[in-house]
């Protein structure tokens, strides 16, 4: 359908405009963001640890190959 045979009525355009409204100005979603930055730094975290411990780590799998494989 070419765009100049559209039709767009009132209801659809303040429909649009009330959902942009809430968009903008609730915060309904403030606390989902607030866990997904929590869990982002979490995460973060544990791998900055895992990198910090990659020697020990990898001791310790080669200790139990080792010990399973012979």
């Amino acid at each position: 359908m070419p765009i100049n045979q559209l039709s767009i009525n009132r209801g659809e355009i303040s429909g649009l405009r009330c959902l942009c409204r809430r968009f903008f100005h609730g915060n309904g979603g403030q606390d989902l963001v607030e866990y997904a930055l929590l869990a982002g730094v979490v995460a973060l975290g544990a791998v900055a640890a895992l990198g910090a411990f990659q020697k020990v780590i990898a001791g310790a799998w080669a200790a139990i190959s080792a010990n399973l494989s012979g």
